[in-house]
């Protein structure tokens, strides 16, 4: 079963609703295009009745498209400009897709003019619907208002993480409650003095959607009275590690405990899910490295220009994988051969001296990671999972981050939550980060996620975000 929570940071209700509309947008562009034409043109002629199957076609190339360029993704991050360009980037792809898929199925075209018009008629009226979210969103009445139950060293953590507007988007804080005997932290939100007897008057008249529970010291007694009072009331009750992942899509690990993990709905690999899964890495595997042989041996043919003929194509190197069990990862090779001549592994820093200018193109737009497709069709990998780590790195970050193998409990991908979530990793800090994201897709690992994840890897590629 698909939990809703797992696309509560990035398909929430009220995302759900505006792709919902900007689909009838989109389907009605084709026949808004058609009636147009037929007015405008004698020789065009429509046929209303056939115009569904055509209409959404366009429409689920244009959905997808603006998927695949992460329009709905993470906290509906942008300006006015940089949406608009989003959606025109996403229009573009869109067009080039629709007429690939028109000239090996001709059934499905509606026409060069027909399409002109659909298309721009849709791009209106998508960046007209999506900035007027947008917008609306930054009003704090479309807002989930959020009380916090503590104001210590915790919830002033919590808030310090997530202090940008984007973070906010989707909520407001009302205030914090201090705690008995708890030192008060919190610095910029409003506090507010209450008993536990007028704490549901208080959540009433500040409308309360939601109460976090974030006290210092876990072993407080609560009023559990009032709590359950207000559950019955329909405010919801929740602690900082699952308000923490629905907003952000990370889970906090300063804040894990063995018994957030052994009582949590997530961590639980469900078998049934690994035959599909295994379906689609087989699948897609081998179609694209069909479409993609052709890539490889340019890339290989500029490696030996820059470098001669002598010099080798690909590199094998040492991975951890499913279980901790090490294998050898095939990459196409980026640096010099003399990378790492004194035999110590290193992290790939930014501009590192290391990578050939091919090797620098290869690893902005990903084209280096395509010979680990071999990789997933062995089942050493997967399409989507946690990026595998070198050995030498493992032990020091097993050391250093608490939880650190639980992203050993799935089998490492190509491309994964946290290369969508964060750049690349370059130190331990960075490897910090990433874990967040990691522990995010382990605890939530499904089909759809892995599909959701797939398709925002196309922005990774096409705007080479990431690569170093």
């Amino acid at each position: 079963m698909i939990r809703r929570k797992n696309f509560g940071n990035h398909l929430s209700r009220g995302v759900v609703l505006l792709i919902l509309f900007q689909m009838a947008i989109s389907f009605g562009s084709v026949y808004l295009s058609d009636f147009t034409l037929s007015k405008l043109d004698a020789t065009h002629v429509t046929t209303y009745s056939t115009l569904p199957p055509h209409a959404l076609v366009f429409t689920a190339v244009i959905i997808l498209s603006l998927f695949a360029i992460g329009l709905y993704r993470n906290q509906l991050r942008g300006t006015m400009d940089q949406i608009i360009l989003q959606i025109l980037v996403g229009m573009g792809l869109a067009s080039i897709v629709l007429s690939v898929l028109y000239y090996f199925f001709p059934p499905l075209d509606i026409t060069r003019g027909v399409m002109a018009l659909a298309d721009l008629l849709a791009f209106i009226g998508i960046s007209v619907t999506h900035i007027i979210f947008i917008s609306a969103l930054d009003q704090t009445f479309f807002k989930r208002r959020i009380l916090f139950y503590g104001a210590g060293e915790s919830a002033q953590s919590l808030l310090e993480r997530m202090q940008r507007k984007a973070d906010r988007r989707l909520f407001h804080i009302v205030g914090c409650i201090p705690v008995p005997n708890e030192p008060i932290k919190v610095i910029g939100e409003p506090l507010l003095e209450t008993t536990p007897a007028d704490l549901e008057d208080l959540c009433h008249t500040q409308h309360v959607d939601e109460i976090v529970v974030i006290p210092d010291e876990r072993r407080l007694k609560l009023p559990l009275d009032a709590f359950l009072n207000l559950r019955l009331d329909g405010i919801q009750t929740s602690d900082a590690l699952s308000f923490y992942e629905r907003y952000m899509g990370k889970l906090k690990t300063d804040l894990m405990s063995p018994s957030s993990i052994i009582f949590s709905e997530g961590f639980d690999q469900n078998r049934y899910n690994e035959v599909p899964k295994r379906i689609i890495d087989l699948g897609l595997s081998l179609a694209m490295l069909i479409v993609a042989w052709p890539l490889l041996i340019l890339a290989a043919i500029a490696i030996w220009v820059e470098e001669g003929l002598g010099a080798p194509v690909f590199y094998r190197q040492t991975r951890i994988g499913l279980y901790g069990q090490p294998f050898k990862i095939i990459k196409l090779r980026s640096m010099r051969v003399d990378a790492e001549a004194d035999g110590k592994a290193k992290w790939a820093g930014t501009k590192d001296s290391r990578v050939t200018r091919v090797g620098s193109f290869l690893r902005k737009y990903r084209i280096d990671e395509l010979p680990q497709l071999i990789n997933v069709i062995r089942e050493d990998m997967s399409l989507v999972g946690p990026r595998p780590e070198r050995p030498e790195f493992v032990e020091d970050l097993r050391k250093l981050i608490n939880y650190y193998d639980l992203r050993h409990r799935v089998r490492p991908g190509i491309t994964g939550w946290a290369q969508l979530s964060y750049p690349y990793g370059a130190n331990e800090r960075d490897a910090m980060e990433k874990l967040q994201f990691d522990l995010y897709y382990v605890k939530n690992a499904n089909l759809v996620l892995d599909i959701y994840i797939l398709i925002g890897t196309v922005e990774v590629i096409l705007l080479g975000k990431g690569g170093r």
